[in-house]
């Protein structure tokens, strides 16, 4: 089986734990390794070479020079986990040699749990890829994002590319040389708000790239997204989550930089304790946290003065607007705030708003009711960035102007 990563050395102590469940989980000597990168040094490579070599299994290291990209989007600066070598995928026909017929692409951030041989080889008839859908999207390309496509586009699933089987052999035989490169330049508005994904999707996600099942790929996101989905699978336990799911991929947030935030996480943690790294990890860890904690970037805190009075985090120029806002989120966040008593001391609540306005138990109304409603901004309060950027892509699809949406780092208000 052959697999390729692309990576850059900030990142090899997490391919290497992904690396420990793939090679744990295979036959030994059964995996050809590729690996896509710029900065290797020589302790990184002899760190991969050493365990690779312990399973029997080969690993190639390909130089990727980094000028080749420097006319798409820097699309980085804003998203902290990606990072240029993300678009070396765009080159795996061309940087992969030429007698690798399919290849399989994996994320960093995964933990193989079983033998995955069965989808390597799975039968890929006349398509160019493999891949689940993307489950967070609820499986389909969000309304927001469909000025991209074809408008007689008639089949609107949406792959998540994070674990993406390639038939090298049909691409090389039917697609121009470096074609998928040349279209992320054609396709530049794509890749300046979104990454590589969408582009997979736009150019082939309609008929080229084959559906696999959830177990290929699950999805691990916060509850607040797993809840809102219909079609996302719920496991109540760590068992339930071995037994169902051959790789588990935590594509909201990084084990590494958040500890253990549900059941799922721990599954990782339990492979970077097989590994020569967890002690490393586990202190950057702790030290990121207590950064966090005192920090004024901090999205979830209650804080207390001297005299023992909680205050808010929240953005200042907000709350110190006087504007009539709407609240969206009744989880831990928008409960702070609305406990704080800010409403008419500062910013103006004039509603509070939430997907699961009618299970929660509180006085908070669905989204719909916004358009409603004469208002200065929509304030998100929602911990993380992918389920924000989510709920903004729904507010516009219902006619919320963008620039009436607020959703940032907030800082200590001491008032």
């Amino acid at each position: 089986m052959n697999i390729c990563v692309t990576v850059n050395s900030l990142y090899m102590k997490y391919l290497y734990i992904m690396l420990q469940s793939l090679y744990e989980n295979n036959e030994d000597g059964s995996i050809t390794l590729y690996v896509l990168q710029k900065d290797f040094t020589n302790d990184d490579k002899n760190e991969i070479i050493e365990l690779t070599n312990k399973y029997n299994n080969k690993v190639e290291f390909i130089w990727v020079d980094p000028n080749k990209f420097s006319e798409l989007p820097d699309t980085f600066k804003t998203k902290s986990n990606l990072s240029v070598e993300i678009l070396f995928r765009l080159l795996i026909p061309e940087l992969l040699p030429s007698y690798v017929d399919r290849v399989l692409l994996l994320d960093v951030d995964i933990v193989v749990n079983k033998d995955i041989s069965e989808m390597y080889y799975t039968n890929l008839d006349d398509y160019l890829f493999a891949a689940v859908p993307n489950i967070g999207a609820n499986c389909e390309v969000l309304p927001v994002f469909r000025n991209w496509y074809n408008p007689d586009r008639t089949h609107w699933t949406h792959f998540n590319t994070g674990v993406l089987l390639w038939n090298l052999d049909k691409i090389r035989n039917e697609y121009p040389y470096e074609y998928i490169f040349n279209s992320a330049k054609r396709h530049q508005d794509i890749l300046k708000p979104q990454f590589e994904e969408e582009l997979f999707n736009v150019e082939f996600g309609e008929f080229l790239i084959k559906p696999l099942s959830e177990e290929w790929n699950y999805q691990s996101r916060v509850l607040v997204i797993k809840r809102n989905n219909p079609k996302y699978c719920i496991y109540d336990t760590l068992e339930m989550l071995k037994e169902n799911c051959n790789i588990i991929h935590y594509v909201d947030t990084n084990p590494w930089n958040f500890g253990v935030k549900d059941i799922s996480y721990q599954f990782w943690w339990e492979y970077c304790k097989k590994t020569k790294f967890y002690y490393e990890i586990l202190e950057n860890v702790y030290f990121t946290t207590e950064k966090n904690i005192l920090s004024d970037d901090v999205l979830i805190k209650c804080i207390k003065d001297k005299k023992g009075m909680k205050k808010t985090i929240f953005p200042k120029d907000v709350v110190e607007s006087k504007d009539n806002v709407i609240l969206y989120g009744a989880g831990k966040i928008g409960k702070i705030f609305m406990n704080q008593n800010m409403n008419g001391r500062f910013c103006n609540i004039i509603d509070w708003v939430d997907n699961n306005y009618i299970n929660i138990g509180f006085p908070v109304n669905s989204p719909s009711d916004i358009s409603n409603k004469e208002y200065d901004k929509v304030l998100i309060a929602i911990e993380s960035q992918v389920i924000a950027d989510e709920i903004k892509a729904q507010l516009i699809e219902q006619n919320i102007p963008s620039e009436k949406i607020v959703w940032k780092y907030p800082h200590i208000f001491k008032g």
